[in-house]
């Protein structure tokens, strides 16, 4: 019934595979072979600030700035870690706000316990020492332009989700 769904309800286009090939079932197309899927060794966290791991975010937000992808189905394995920063790195692009990215994230994995804080702490205080801009939308944003994502990628993201 879910491969019903995905396919025939949502009619998901796009399967954007966050893992690298030592953590998934590689080869193995689940949705078929009329859905597009695309690996991409996504860096999670701090990793996102290394040369490879701004090379696969540049990949990854050159194919969720292309409007023929749509709709997408983004993952990873748990849907935490490498979704978790995909996601928080979108979500501040498309303007959310702070308190909310870091909610959001912590409802990946309710199982958790985040007392001590959550793993994109780090992340986010290295956006913030390293990145210009008033808010972490703009931090971000500038992040991405120097992992090579082109304004125009971003003007295509925010158009595709927010209509503006």
């Amino acid at each position: 019934e879910g491969l019903d769904t995905m396919l025939n309800v949502m009619s998901i286009k796009t399967e954007m595979d966050l893992r690298a090939s030592s953590h998934g079932a590689l080869g193995i197309d689940p949705l078929g072979k009329s859905v597009l899927h695309k690996y991409y060794s996504a860096p999670q966290y701090e990793e996102i600030l290394t040369e490879p791991g701004k090379a696969a975010i540049r990949t990854i937000f050159a194919d969720l700035a292309n409007k023929e992808n749509y709709p997408i189905y983004l993952h990873c394995t748990y849907g935490l870690d490498r979704t978790g920063t995909i996601c928080y790195l979108l979500e501040a692009l498309l303007g959310a706000d702070e308190a909310d990215l870091v909610r959001d994230y912590e409802l990946s994995a309710l199982y958790l316990d985040y007392a001590s804080g959550t793993p994109l702490e780090p992340m986010i205080a290295a956006l913030k020492k390293t990145y210009e801009g008033n808010d972490i939308t703009e931090k971000v944003e500038n992040f991405l332009l120097s992992a090579g994502v082109t304004a125009e990628e971003i003007a295509s993201i925010r158009e595709i989700f927010l209509g503006a």
